[in-house]
């Protein structure tokens, strides 16, 4: 991360710096990249980069982030937010099965039980959960959502930060027991047929476009979206049997408390 020193620039000087070790990083692979030539070509002192990031690896991992950052930007610009969220879904899959060990450890970081729990929180949910809460705010802003941005990032959070465990289950996968060949072999339609389906619920609810009210015997009309294409043969093609899902009154009660996570409304 960089220091506060590096934030004390300019915003042209850091773009400067953050230019320069991107074009060096893109060239060359981390091992072979040079620290001289990123700062000779952002114009400083060899001395002055390490004012600033505490050494080559922080660099790397802040231009790794700042790349991220801008790459998610950009797609998101370019995406509504239904489709956008769709290909979140994806993108996390891929992480879980790739990268299984990991998956893992951020679970057990967020919501399992260690010794300096609330730092672990902290660390592990800020990023996210802030990421998440901007794209529910800009969704509103858009039009695109009606919902209380606080509520709606808390629900989409513990949506994707689970969605990943109920996937594989579903399709009776463990990806921390396979091996690379078995994980590039892996159907992903099944995965995909699930994501369609949770994108059109999110967008368009649970009820059906048009219900009777059982008090009153008048229709309910419900907004519909392009989304909203339903797979009538869903859980029959996906041929697996529906999880077992048992929630205690401390799961509840766990809940009901992350819906106040201190970030604004």
């Amino acid at each position: 991360m960089p220091t506060k020193t590096f934030f004390n620039l300019s915003d042209d000087k850091q773009r400067l710096i953050l230019d320069a070790a991107l074009e060096e990083f893109a060239k060359h692979d981390y091992t072979n990249a040079s620290v001289s030539r990123i700062v000779a070509q952002a114009g400083i002192a060899k001395g002055s980069i390490y004012q600033y990031f505490q050494d080559k690896q922080d660099l790397y991992l802040y231009v790794l982030e700042h790349g991220m950052q801008k790459r998610f930007a950009f797609l998101r610009q370019r995406m509504g937010f239904f489709p956008y969220l769709r290909w979140l879904m994806e993108v996390n899959f891929e992480f879980e099965l790739e990268q299984p060990q990991l998956s893992r450890f951020l679970r057990q970081a967020t919501y399992g039980e260690v010794p300096f729990e609330a730092e672990a929180l902290d660390q592990s949910r800020a990023t996210s959960l802030k990421y998440i809460w901007q794209l529910v705010r800009q969704g509103c802003a858009q039009g695109e959502l009606d919902v209380n941005t606080r509520l709606g990032a808390f629900i989409i959070h513990s949506l994707l930060g689970n969605l990943g465990d109920y996937v594989c289950e579903r399709m009776n996968i463990d990806p921390m027991t396979m091996t690379a060949e078995e994980v590039a072999q892996v159907d992903r339609m099944p995965a995909h047929k699930i994501f369609d389906e949770l994108a059109r619920v999110l967008a368009s609810g649970m009820a059906p476009p048009v219900v009777a009210n059982p008090s009153t015997g008048q229709t309910i009309t419900f907004p519909t979206t392009a989304l909203n294409q339903t797979d009538t043969n869903f859980d029959e093609d996906l041929e697996m049997s529906e999880p077992e899902m048992n929630f205690s009154a401390s799961d509840i009660a766990n809940m009901e408390n992350d819906l106040d996570f201190g970030i604004p409304e």
